[in-house]
């Protein structure tokens, strides 16, 4: 920072083209896990919700699991797996993205 500083830089720059840069594996790390929480929160829903329209994913399937009985486990297996699609592909989409967050290998240069 104060390297760019010295070379006239302002702070917007600073933070654009310096500090974004280093926080981003973070950043999208922190992004991530507050999709994946919402995305699989069931007993927020299950405390605050009345009408079925607005339930989470994960709440829908559990009432189909209460709805229907044992006998349909291959549809509830099918229903858990389409729920946790988009986790996956999140991850499969920025894996490299997570390494760096959790090791703040992102902030080292060199």
């Amino acid at each position: 920072m104060e390297a760019a500083r010295i070379d006239g830089a302002g702070h917007w720059r600073t933070f654009f083209q310096i500090m974004l840069p280093l926080a981003k594996a973070a950043t999208v790390l922190a992004t991530l896990l507050t999709f994946m929480g919402a995305w699989s929160d069931y007993l927020i829903g299950l405390i605050l919700l009345n009408t079925q329209n607005l339930f989470p994913m994960q709440l829908r399937i559990a009432q189909f699991i209460g709805n229907l009985g044992a006998n349909f486990f291959p549809q509830y297996a099918a229903g858990v797996i389409i729920s946790a699609a988009p986790t996956i592909i999140l991850y499969l989409i920025f894996h490299k993205q997570i390494i760096q967050g959790t090791t703040l290998a992102g902030a080292l240069k060199g």
